[in-house]
């Protein structure tokens, strides 16, 4: 096996990365010298290669730093420890891919982004926003951190010394939220009453270096790509949930007291598209988390179903289900077919828990209303405590440029 010829051996790593089995990838290459050279060493510039994709972080145990992260794609579950996380502020995973933004923690906080499947981290100026995150969004080529909260997005690339902002609700619609996610390389975020923003790169005005040669600034701007719905379809307070399924972008109008209506997003010709049908693939929503999968990967997932979960701080979750061909077809509530109960908390280690539960873990795992920054700004770094850390000495990831792990 160590004597696999070069080709042979880039091949087994290319399936291993075009399901973004990061993981398997980095364990492949660390088997033989020989099978290290013969394949590509995962870099922090960008390379889509070893950028994970389809990832979500189902879960983070703060006192000993495993993470669980599931592959939207292949269905497959990950347990992961990163005992390294322990010397930064976490803010938040990155929806779609599984990038953990953190910051540093000494002043100005700056922010960092980790691939958790790679060990590499990419350094950026912009110290971390104070406020409570709720979604978390990141780019490559360059490679962008978003923030969203509230009414707001916030977005920095390496080299920005602060977050821009922009607002995207109104406040009288503010409790209806706006909806973050990941498209084709860009960030499309809901303005209210279902219309779409999306981010893109213009060329500001150049600046002169030493030697009078120019350089163009590159800034990113948000700006309207679709409208929404056509006036007198829904209610005016209905949520409007952005959702990556199949290569496709989705639009879902509705709450989860109302039959739902699903749009495909046409960007080419910036319009909105009623499916009358899902198909095989289950929706998986919530004010700020929105995610596909394949039904058939995953046990006891109904296909052509959306899944609707809330869960306030503090307070236990619900989860409603609706069959949206059934739905759409009789255009009442009598689409509902699975209530997954009114007062379950995934917090509870009481019982097993189903797989539709445990998947809207990751939609109803909201922030505190305090960051770990803020807390330590309130109430200083004692209020922190970190465990044993003899225990962790065997067993750490090293994040580091240089070595060909």
């Amino acid at each position: 096996m160590a004597l696999l010829a070069d080709d042979l051996l880039r091949k087994i790593g290319e399936s291993f990365l075009e399901t973004s089995d990061l993981d398997y990838y980095i364990n492949f290459r660390a088997a033989t010298p020989h099978w290290r050279r013969a394949t590509g060493k995962p870099t922090a510039d960008g390379d889509p290669r070893f950028m994970p994709r389809n990832w979500i972080m189902l879960e983070r145990e703060d006192d000993d730093g495993f993470l669980t992260f599931v592959n939207l794609s292949t269905g497959r579950f990950l347990r992961k420890r990163l005992p390294c996380l322990r010397d930064y502020f976490f803010v938040g995973a990155a929806t779609g891919s599984g990038h953990l933004v953190v910051g540093e923690r000494a002043p100005p906080y700056q922010t960092r982004v980790i691939n958790p499947f790679t060990g590499t981290m990419v350094e950026f100026m912009a110290p971390i926003p104070l406020p409570r995150v709720e979604t978390v969004v990141v780019t490559f080529s360059p490679m962008m951190v978003f923030i969203s909260d509230g009414g707001f997005v916030q977005w920095a690339d390496q080299n920005s010394e602060s977050f821009q902002q922009a607002e995207f609700l109104p406040r009288w619609a503010r409790s209806c939220r706006h909806m973050t996610t990941l498209f084709a390389g860009q960030v499309y975020v809901t303005t209210g009453r279902g219309a779409i923003a999306s981010s893109s790169i213009v060329e500001a005005a150049g600046t002169e270096e030493e030697g009078g040669a120019q350089v163009a600034d590159q800034n990113i701007v948000m700006d309207t790509a679709v409208l929404g719905p056509p006036l007198g379809e829904g209610r005016s307070y209905d949520y409007h949930y952005l959702v990556e399924s199949e290569g496709e972008l989705l639009l879902v109008r509705g709450q989860h007291d109302t039959s739902p209506v699903v749009y495909k997003v046409d960007l080419v010709n910036k319009v909105l598209v009623p499916l009358r049908s899902i198909g095989g693939r289950a929706l998986f929503l919530s004010d700020s988390r929105c995610f596909s999968i394949d039904a058939g990967k995953f046990h006891t997932i109904e296909a052509s179903t959306i899944y609707y979960a809330y869960a306030a701080p503090g307070a236990p979750g619900w989860v409603h289900a609706y069959d949206y061909d059934q739905s759409l077809a009789e255009r009442d509530t009598s689409g509902l077919v699975h209530d997954l109960g009114t007062d379950f908390s995934l917090g509870c280690c009481c019982r097993p828990f189903t797989f539709p539960e445990l998947l809207t873990s990751y939609l109803t795992a909201l922030h505190d209303d305090l960051t770990e920054l803020e807390r330590v700004v309130h109430y200083g770094d004692e209020y922190y405590g970190y465990g044993n850390d003899e225990a962790d000495q065997n067993d750490e990831l090293l994040i580091d440029h240089t070595s060909d792990i």
